[in-house]
């Protein structure tokens, strides 16, 4: 009787439990698809591209002119009357080449006179030196007084010392020769004929403007707040007259034009040169990636962007962004930037990623 009534109440208690599950299976399965649907609105769906896809390079730009290195008014520089000038305006001269001429008749005679007396010194230095020793023998031979030696001795000092004084003079004269041809002290340009045939000339006179077309630089007046720009720039551009020139920075000056809050730079050219007097402008694009300003957000009394962080948006502050500007971001190129729906967001929040190319 005992094993029956046990039977019975396993059956019982095996049928109410089918029962009850059969009655609850409903509201668990609502229960279930209620938290699903929850779970799915709070997931929000955004657009995401890659950063480098949004990459910009601000171009910067400024005022530059060409400027010669060396741009000079040759001067005579003896006396004498202006016999010829060789050259014209507009002429292109070598290092060396002669461009004018000065009479030299006053200057040759002079270099004759001196050469005169150097032959007469150096006769009196060879007679001198021919008593001094005849003296210092017989000083030996106890045949001449050692006064008379020393007196022999004074006068050999002298005439060296007066061939030293006219080899002095004639090299002066020959210098001054040779200055009566007038050299080009550079390659260039003459620009200006200053002087004519027949004018005066004193040392220091200027005879014509010679401008180097070779040694040329950029020079141009660069904001300070652009000049960290500039020192990144990968490729730097003077533009003159619709051509485009490539430079390279050779040096900031370390001083301020305080009107203008400038400094100026010069650079040196890398290939073709412009000619010298060219105005047109400097351009160089920034070293490193901007983004557009649009895609900032305000979380927190900051600016910054929201990015996708395995299905997790993060909010990235990016210091000194200002809206209207184009703000650089430091992220790898691949970081996934969210874009549509950045603006309902908060730091935390799981997102569902649709990629797309906004190049």
């Amino acid at each position: 009787m005992k094993n029956g009534n046990c039977s019975r109440d396993k059956k019982t208690r095996t049928y109410g439990l089918r029962w009850l599950l059969i009655w609850l299976f409903p509201g668990l399965l609502l229960f279930a698809q209620t938290r699903f649907a929850t779970a799915e609105s709070e997931t929000k769906t955004v657009s995401v591209t890659q950063l480098q896809n949004l990459y910009l390079f601000p171009l910067k730009n400024a005022p530059a002119k060409t400027v010669s290195l060396n741009d000079a008014r040759v001067s005579a520089e003896i006396t004498g009357i202006v016999s010829g000038i060789k050259v014209n305006v507009g002429d292109a001269v070598k290092e060396g080449e002669p461009i004018a001429l000065l009479d030299c008749q006053e200057h040759e005679t002079n270099l004759n006179r001196m050469r005169a007396m150097l032959d007469a010194a150096q006769a009196e230095l060879v007679f001198s030196k021919s008593q001094f020793e005849s003296g210092a023998a017989l000083s030996s031979k106890k045949s001449m007084s050692q006064e008379q030696v020393s007196k022999r001795r004074s006068e050999y000092t002298v005439a060296r010392a007066e061939v030293a004084g006219v080899m002095a003079d004639l090299k002066n004269a020959e210098r001054a020769v040779e200055r009566c041809e007038i050299k080009a002290p550079f390659s260039g340009v003459v620009l200006e004929r200053i002087a004519s045939t027949g004018d005066y000339a004193v040392a220091g006179s200027h005879i014509v403007r010679l401008l180097d077309n070779e040694n040329i630089e950029v020079s141009a007046n660069i904001q300070e707040q652009d000049i960290a720009s500039l020192k990144e720039a990968n490729e730097i551009i003077f533009l003159s007259r619709e051509k485009r020139f490539s430079v390279s920075l050779r040096t900031i000056l370390p001083i301020m034009e305080s009107k203008l809050r400038s400094f100026e730079a010069r650079f040196l050219f890398i290939d073709e040169k412009a000619p010298p007097g060219s105005t047109g402008r400097l351009e160089w694009k920034h070293g490193g990636p901007f983004i557009s300003s649009e895609f900032l957000v305000h979380r927190d009394n900051s600016l910054g962007i929201f990015i996708n962080s395995d299905g997790t948006a993060k909010f990235i502050s990016v210091p000194d962004a200002k809206l209207g500007q184009p703000v650089q971001v430091n992220l790898s190129g691949t970081t996934s930037l969210i874009l549509d729906g950045r603006q309902t967001l908060t730091e935390g929040d799981p997102v569902k990623a649709i990629e797309t190319d906004n190049r």
